[in-house]
C-alpha cells in the first residue's frame, strides 16, 4: 500500500540501499528512494536524517566502507535544502540513552529513533529488522514505501 508521508526520516540503511543500488527480497531500494527524494525534490515535503548518518554511511556496522568517489558524493547530497539534519546535542543523546534501554537498541538506531521524534516526524523508515521491530507510541515505524501521488481534482 502506497504512503503518504508528510516528515519523513531516513535512517541509514535507507541511504545505503539507495547508493548501493540494493535489490532484496525483490525489491528494488534504489527506485524506492528515488521516488521518496524526488517527492522531496518538489517540495513536497522535507526528509530528515541524523548527522550521524553522514558518518555511518562511510562504514556500516559490519559492511564494507563506500568507495571515496561514492561516499563524497552522498556526502555532497545532504546538502540539498530538502534533507534535514537533525543535530545529536545532549537532549537527543540522552533521549537515545532512554530509548535504547527500554528497546534494547543499539546505539546509532537508538540516536535515529530520538532524532526523529526530536523532528517530530510521521515516519521513521528503515531496512534494519531489529528496528522494524519497535512499536513507539510517537511515530511510526516501517520499510520505505513508494509514495502515493497526489489526486487532482477537475
Amino acid at each position: 500500500m502506497a504512503t503518504n508521508y508528510k516528515h519523513p526520516y531516513l535512517e541509514t540503511t535507507v541511504w545505503l540501499g539507495w547508493i548501493k543500488g540494493e535489490i532484496c527480497e525483490g525489491v528494488d531500494r534504489k527506485h524506492m528512494m528515488d521516488d521518496i527524494l524526488s517527492h522531496a525534490a518538489r517540495g513536497e515535503y522535507p526528509v530528515h536524517t541524523s548527522t550521524i548518518t553522514l558518518t555511518e554511511v562511510r562504514k556500516p556496522r559490519g559492511g564494507t566502507s563506500l568507495p571515496d568517489a561514492q561516499d563524497d558524493s552522498l556526502l555532497r547530497y545532504f546538502e540539498h535544502k530538502y534533507i534535514q539534519l537533525i543535530s545529536v546535542d545532549r537532549e537527543v543523546a540522552e533521549q537515545a540513552n532512554r530509548l535504547a534501554r527500554e528497546f534494547n537498541l543499539e546505539t546509532c538506531d537508538a540516536i535515529h529513533l530520538a532524532s526523529a521524534l526530536r523532528a517530530h516526524c510521521d515516519y521513521l523508515l528503515t531496512w534494519d529488522d531489529k528496528l522494524l521491530k519497535v512499536r513507539h507510541p510517537g511515530i511510526q515505524i516501517a520499510k520505505p514505501e513508494i509514495t502515493e501521488q497526489p489526486v487532482l481534482l477537475t
